[in-house]
């Protein structure tokens, strides 16, 4: 999906596009659409953004990396990562 917010026209300045990240998807893409919409607001008319709402967003960008969820995880993970790489 993707939607433009604001009214291009000669007042127009500046062309905004807004990609989200981590955790999007299109059950939740009303959140996004109302950043978008407060960009244009901010900017008093002279601004249009494109939301791109559209891909395959990551959810959960520490299992997609592989690394566990838990910050004391983390440093078990990378610090045996650290000792195999520099033995």
């Amino acid at each position: 999906m993707i939607e433009v917010v604001g009214d291009p026209g000669p007042a127009t300045r500046a062309i905004a596009v807004y990609v989200p990240g981590t955790g999007t998807n299109l059950d939740m893409s009303h959140v996004n659409t109302d950043v978008a919409d407060d960009l244009v607001n901010a900017s008093g008319g002279r601004l249009v953004a494109v939301a791109y709402l559209d891909g395959e967003f990551p959810q959960d960008i520490m299992a997609d990396a592989g690394l566990p969820a838990s910050p004391r995880r983390w440093r078990r993970a990378w610090s045996g990562s650290a000792a195999s790489s520099t033995a």
